[in-house]
C-alpha cells in the first residue's frame, strides 16, 4: 500500500524560511494532485538578523571582555556558510528610551553585517557597551523599547523575512515591567511582541525567532555578585533558544547559541503530516540521513524538518523532501 501512496515533493532552498507554491502539477493518482514546491537558489538569501542585549551594569565589565575576546567562535558558522546575516547592539538600559534605546554605533556602524569593514573591531566596540549604566537591568523591557524606537525602524531590523534571533548577556535577574504599567507582564507578553513582527510577512504564523541568555543559573552557585536570571531562562525555553552560563567557557557557549540559530533558520515547515518513516532528505544530490547528530530530524510540534551539525546546509543548496502524508485530506 505504501507504494502506492503519492509522494510528496518539495524542492527547496536552504536560505528560504518558508514553502512557496509555484505551481500544481496534475498526476495521474489516488490524490488529485501533487504539489511542486520551486524557488531558485540565486533568488532566496538566508537572512539571520541578531539582537545583542548586553548588561551595562557595574558588575559586566569582565564578561564584555570575554564576549569580545570570542568573537569569531559567534561568527564562524555565520561566514563560512555565507548566510545573508546583520548584528545591531544594546544595553540592557535601553528601556529608558530616546538615545539610551538608539542600537549602539560606537564603532561608526549601527547594523553590522558581513559587509562591514573592519566587522570583528566594529562588534567589540559596539558591544563593549560600558559599565556606568543602570544597576535596575531590564533586558526585556529594553528589547521591546529598542524595538518600537523609530530611529531604529529606519534600519529595517529585524528585517520581516529574516530569523530574529535575541541573545542577553547578563549577571542579575531582569527587573522588567509593562511600558506603561506596573509589574513584570510575563514571558507570554514578549513572545507575543516577537510573533507580531511577523504579522503580513509571508513568515506570519511560523515562530521563525529564538531568545538565548548567557546568564548566571541556578547551578552555577555564586561565579559572580550577581543573581540568577530566572525571567531570561523562562523566555528562552519557550523561544526555542539555548541558556548558557555566564560562568562558563564564552567560546563554548557563542559556538553552541550559533549553532542553534543556523539550525533554527534552516528549518523547513511541511504543509501536510507526514509518515516519519517515509521521509526522504536530498541536499544537492546527496542523500542525508535521518541523525541527531549530523543529519535531519523531523519535529512533530511544528510540522517541519531541521537539519543538524555538518549536515545543516550552506546558503544556496538545493533540499529535496518527498514523503508519504499521513492522510489524503488536507
Amino acid at each position: 500500500m505504501k507504494a502506492e501512496l503519492v509522494k510528496k515533493l518539495f524542492v527547496m532552498t536552504a536560505a528560504t524560511l518558508s514553502l512557496v507554491a509555484c505551481e500544481d502539477i496534475p498526476t495521474v493518482s489516488i490524490l488529485s494532485e501533487t504539489e511542486d514546491f520551486v524557488q531558485a537558489a540565486s533568488e532566496v538569501n538566508n537572512k539571520i538578523d541578531i539582537l545583542w542585549v548586553v548588561d551595562n551594569s557595574g558588575s559586566m565589565g569582565d564578561s564584555q571582555t570575554a564576549l569580545a575576546n570570542n568573537f569569531q567562535a559567534f561568527i564562524n558558522d555565520l561566514q563560512n556558510k555565507n548566510y545573508d546575516f546583520q548584528i545591531a547592539v544594546i544595553a540592557t538600559d535601553a528601556y529608558r528610551g530616546g538615545d539610551y534605546a538608539k542600537f549602539k554605533s560606537e564603532g561608526g556602524e549601527s547594523i553590522l553585517n558581513n559587509n562591514t569593514p573592519n566587522l570583528e573591531n566594529n562588534f567589540i566596540e559596539n558591544v563593549m557597551v560600558g559599565t556606568r549604566g543602570s544597576a535596575n537591568e531590564r533586558g526585556l523591557q529594553s528589547l521591546e523599547t529598542a524595538l518600537d524606537l523609530e530611529h531604529n525602524k529606519n534600519f529595517d531590523f529585524p528585517r520581516s523575512d529574516a530569523f530574529f534571533s535575541v541573545i542577553i548577556v547578563s549577571d542579575e535577574q531582569d527587573s522588567s515591567v509593562e511600558i506603561g504599567g506596573s509589574g513584570f507582564p510575563g514571558s507570554n507578553h514578549y513572545l507575543g511582541l516577537l510573533d507580531s513582527l511577523r504579522l503580513g510577512s509571508a513568515l506570519a504564523g511560523q515562530k521563525t525567532y529564538s531568545v538565548n541568555a548567557i546568564v548566571l543559573r541556578e547551578e552555577d552557585g555564586r561565579c559572580t555578585s550577581g543573581t540568577v536570571g530566572q525571567r531570561y531562562i523562562d523566555l528562552v525555553n519557550e523561544a526555542n533558544g539555548i541558556v548558557a552560563s555566564i560562568c562558563s567557557d564564552f567560546s563554548e557557549s557563542l559556538t553552541d547559541i550559533t549553532s542553534s540559530i543556523v539550525q533554527l533558520s534552516t528549518q523547513f515547515y511541511l504543509n501536510r503530516e507526514p509518515v516519519v518513516e517515509s521521509i526522504n532528505v536530498v541536499v544537492n544530490g546527496e542523500v542525508v540521513p535521518r541523525d541527531s547528530e549530523n543529519g535531519w530530524e523531523y519535529v512533530s510540534e511544528s510540522n517541519s524538518i531541521v537539519f543538524n551539525g555538518s549536515a545543516v546546509p550552506a546558503q544556496g543548496a538545493s533540499i529535496l523532501v518527498d514523503f508519504d502524508p499521513v492522510s489524503l485530506i488536507n
